[in-house]
């Protein structure tokens, strides 16, 4: 009798095993999901709002002024009315209010204007400008700008383009639509139109891939590739969007590039490791597998670093949908391109490559990326004496850059709802979209049972008044007692009292825009106040302020901390996350450095107060990938040429498809500064600034130098001389 047959091992990974299998299962995954993933749009926001707690002074005060009616959403019409006459401005905004009104939009309540009677009460002596050559026209809604219809939709922005039709033909063409319902809208404008530069970007990248592998397949392949992880990535965006709630529209820009970046880079990653192994005379089905044991085991490990550190951003209010989206989607992305990507590859085989261009490389040492690792092996003193004059100064700008709050100029000016907005500022004051919402209240209602006002309460809102109109910065101020710029007595209350007369409203409107310097001061000294409960954007953003100031370095700690543990355990060592995280650390306080005298001097733009912080999440888990890539090689290396050789080969190994994934990625992430979005555009320059100086300075200098050092700092303490040529010891540097 035979003897019993033991399990059958194969030592290929299992998309080597069976491919059809793994192709299969991935194309039946796409298929069925494929059509969800189309429907993202209505699980996006295209509005923006200031997320701050239900307990804060701002969030109170928006909610007491919503409970009575102030606050719902609303359009401004903006008329420029030069060379009409009086008539003829009446007669045209009138038959605008009636077309409005017999147009039945879902979810508008009724129009205001200076030739009807008006609804906003508080504003109803300004709707013509001084001058008398502009004039508004409000839409007012019946739900406030946060309310969503059951199918995600957004009702002043979903009204826009049919009051702007409305508005051509009654006011023509010098009337402009604007606001926060017409803003949104235009963005998801500007968004349909990205697609184009997107393409117009991967088209450079194909020719990078093409160059880099000497293929003609590969940019095929990884057009698959990208294809896919666009649909993960829209498919990511349904999920959190019914999971957590509708997704913020500007993480559809920075999924993209991330998508278009990570996919490729991880294919390059791959496919050229496979092209080496073939390069020097292994057979084809070795090399693959060697290629998905080593590469595929970093990109999974690297995938996992970087979908954990954008998954952090979940932590934030105003950014608590990035990260979810941006988490599943990238640990989709590793996933598919340890799985499907070798599939792919065991049925194309050596045949992606040009077969003239599969020769042995030359002599490693011939190689600009050795002698890099080679000077800064000999010299790590100097390279690290660099570094940290350069680390210095960049700290110091990285916390104390200013930065402002200000996302109404993340539009470009050419957009109507800019236009509409510049000319409403111009000819009615910086602040009259967003004015200062100051409520009184009193230990008890300012009416009496007659109705008539309490002269206790008379007292105290004359004094309000008074001491509103007095303030530094305020230029007008709508509210009880208040006529023209004056306190009067017989001025009017009952139309600002709140909460059954418990309390009062007036509204203030400042010289300077909600975000202005002598606004904030301002708004900070109302709210100093016990007497006043202060709402309105520039109050928010206070509040805002104060939670960053504990969220922000919060986040970047836990991140700091989630980032090196995974390397840690990944690499089994304290050093290697410490010597990764500095290096990007690096370059992530230079660009800042960078991007903000670029903003202020060459773009005229105040640095806003988001991009610091996004790309120090995204830059800290996308930089490190590049290290897991590095420290992987450098091992295999140090295996058979010990640790310094090892060192300078592992460099060398890697150098040219490390600085390839980092052209890609910069080039990917870097085509956010072509948006028309101020955000965007800063975004996109920094990625460009601190993915070129980790690419060419930070990997072939500072990271040799510090390996280097570590080497020798080990062989000091064991007594052990240290030698430059090629050591036997086995060891590596980072290994504790």
């Amino acid at each position: 009798m035979g003897g019993r047959r033991g399990p059958r091992t194969d030592p290929r990974p299992l998309p080597l095993r069976h491919p059809a299998w793994v192709i299969g299962a991935w194309a039946t995954f796409f298929l069925a999901l494929t059509p969800l993933a189309l429907g993202y749009a209505h699980s996006v926001n295209y509005g923006s709002t200031t997320a701050v707690p239900s307990s804060s002074e701002s969030a109170q005060a928006n909610a007491l002024l919503a409970s009575a009616g102030y606050g719902n959403s609303s359009i401004l019409v903006v008329v420029n009315q030069t060379g009409w006459t009086s008539a003829e401005a009446e007669s045209r905004t009138l038959l605008f209010q009636s077309d409005v009104a017999s147009a039945h939009l879902p979810y508008v309540a009724s129009t205001a204007s200076a030739y009807a009677p008006a609804v906003d009460r508080a504003e109803a002596d300004r709707f013509i400008s001084p001058d008398g050559t502009v004039s508004i026209v409000r839409v007012l809604f019946t739900v406030p700008d946060s309310y969503r219809t059951p199918t995600g939709g957004y009702p002043a922005q979903q009204a826009t383009p049919e009051i702007r039709v409305l508005a051509g033909q009654d006011l023509g063409p010098s009337a402009y639509v604007t606001g926060l319902g017409a803003s949104a809208y235009d963005a998801q404008q500007l968004e349909s139109g990205a697609g184009v530069l997107f393409a117009l970007v991967f088209i450079l990248l194909a020719v990078a891939i093409a160059l880099t592998l000497r293929s003609w397949v590969a940019p095929l392949v990884a057009l698959l590739l990208v294809s896919l992880s666009t649909v993960l990535g829209y498919l990511a965006i349904e999920v959190t969007g019914l999971i957590v709630g509708k997704v913020d529209f500007v993480v559809t820009y920075t999924l993209t590039a991330v998508t278009l970046g990570v996919a490729t880079d991880y294919l390059l990653f791959l496919v050229y490791r496979f092209r080496e192994e073939l390069a020097r005379g292994v057979a084809a089905e070795e090399a693959l597998t060697t290629a998905t044991r080593t590469s595929g085991g970093a990109i999974l490990v690297s995938a996992l670093t970087v979908a954990v550190g954008l998954g952090t951003l979940s932590l934030l209010g105003g950014l608590g949908t990035w990260g979810p989206v941006l988490f599943a989607t990238v640990l989709g992305i590793g996933v598919m391109e340890v799985t499907l990507l070798p599939a792919l590859l065991k049925l194309i085989g050596p045949r992606i490559f040009l077969r003239r261009w599969l020769r042995a490389p030359g002599p490693v040492q011939r190689s600009v990326f050795y002698r890099a690792a080679s000077t800064s092996v000999r010299r790590p003193y100097w390279v690290v004496a660099a570094a940290v004059a350069v680390a210095l100064p960049a700290t110091v700008a990285f916390v104390a850059v200013p930065t402002t709050y200000d996302f109404t100029g993340n539009l470009p000016a050419s957009l109507p709802s800019s236009q509409g907005q510049a000319l409403l500022e111009e000819k009615f004051g910086a602040n009259v979209l967003f004015p200062v919402f100051v409520i009184v209240r009193a230990p008890h209602n300012f009416t009496l049972p007659n109705g008539s006002v309490s002269p206790e309460a008379s007292a105290l809102l004359a004094s309000a008044a008074g001491d509103l109109l007095t303030r530094p910065g305020v230029v007008a101020v709508a509210g009880p007692y208040v006529a023209g710029h004056g306190v009067n007595a017989s001025a009017p209350v009952g139309p600002y009292l709140l909460e059954d007369g418990r309390a009062a409203l007036f509204t203030v409107y400042t010289a300077a825009g909600p975000y202005a310097a002598s606004t904030m001061t301002l708004v900070e000294s109302l709210r100093a106040d016990p007497a006043y409960l202060v709402g309105g954007v520039t109050s928010a953003v206070l509040d805002q302020q104060a939670i960053n100031a504990v969220q922000f370095p919060e986040l970047e700690l836990l991140l700091t901390l989630f980032i090196g543990l995974i390397l840690g355990i990944a690499f089994r060592s304290i050093a290697a996350p410490l010597l990764s995280l500095s290096g990007v650390f690096l370059s992530i306080g230079s660009a800042t450095a960078l991007l903000a005298l670029i903003a202020n001097y060459v773009l005229h733009q105040p640095l806003i107060y988001l991009v610091p912080l996004i790309l120090f999440v995204i830059l800290l888990s996308l930089g490190n990938d590049y290290t897991v890539f590095l420290l992987t090689r450098i091992r295999e290396e140090q295996v058979a040429r010990g640790p310094l050789e090892g060192i300078r080969r592992g460099i060398a190994g890697n150098g040219v498809v490390v600085s390839a994934l980092g052209l890609i990625l910069a080039a990917s992430l870097g085509s956010l500064a072509l948006q028309p979005v101020a955000f965007l555009e800063q975004i996109g320059i920094a990625f460009v600034i601190s993915l070129l100086l980790d690419t060419f300075l930070v990997r072939p200098f500072y990271f040799p130098a510090l390996l280097g050092l570590a080497e020798r700092y080990r062989d000091r303490r064991r007594a052990r001389p240290v030698t430059l040529g090629n050591e036997a010891e086995t060891r590596a540097p980072w290994r504790s």
